[in-house]
């Protein structure tokens, strides 16, 4: 997956997040959910902290490095309506999170899928076991089906789902377990995106000879 963010020194020791700056109070940005990976540090190293309770950590950024600037916040909306009250100017891309649905997919994908033991592969798996024929078949699927919800007038950022909580929903619909899209009280938006979802059929994840997970 692209990183978020890059590498930091580590010789030290990981350092205590990163710089928050907004240089540009006309700046156009683009606001996301800032991915962690091994507890509390993202994808570049740096150390956040938080622990269990601590709402999510959003980035703000736009694309000239004039603006990189943090908000903790229960949801999206909550972060932009935070991030507008202190720069009121910053202009906000209308930008869905792709890498962030693949990776809510796949996560999914192991948790609901069994070994020939039944025991969850998420025990024994994690996104870094996918081969990668499997990681191109999620994210082809998953831009696939963002494209059609776009073509048919939905734009995902705005139905109150974070992009890794779609991606969960879409494999959970499309591969028939008992909670999904319609399950979310979105009404009859949640039933519409479960009959785009079954569009693509199942995809249930299985473990290939050569001990990397595959989709079949």
């Amino acid at each position: 997956m692209k990183q978020q963010f890059p590498d930091v020194s580590s010789k030290y020791g990981a350092p205590m997040g990163r710089d928050d700056f907004v240089h540009n109070p006309d700046a156009e940005v683009t606001l996301f959910k800032v991915r962690f990976v091994d507890g509390d540090y993202d994808d570049g190293g740096a150390y956040w902290g938080g622990g269990e309770g601590t709402n999510p950590l959003y980035c703000a950024r736009d694309d000239e490095g004039e603006v990189q600037t943090f908000i903790r916040a229960d949801n999206r909306k909550e972060a932009q309506t935070a991030l507008l009250a202190d720069h009121p100017d910053l202009k906000i891309k209308p930008d869905f999170d792709l890498d962030g649905m693949v990776i809510g997919y796949l996560t999914c994908a192991l948790w609901a899928s069994t070994d020939e033991e039944g025991d969850p592969l998420d025990r024994q798996f994690g996104i870094d076991d996918f081969s990668e024929e499997a990681l191109a078949q999620a994210r082809e699927d998953c831009e696939g089906f963002v494209d059609l919800c776009a073509k048919e007038g939905i734009d995902l950022t705005t139905i109150g789902r974070e992009a890794d909580d779609i991606g969960h929903d879409f494999w959970l619909t499309r591969s028939g377990h008992g909670t999904g899209f319609w399950d979310r009280g979105l009404g009859a938006l949640g039933d519409q995106l479960t009959k785009w979802a079954d569009t693509f059929g199942s995809c249930d994840a299985y473990v290939g000879d050569d001990g990397k997970v595959y989709f079949q």
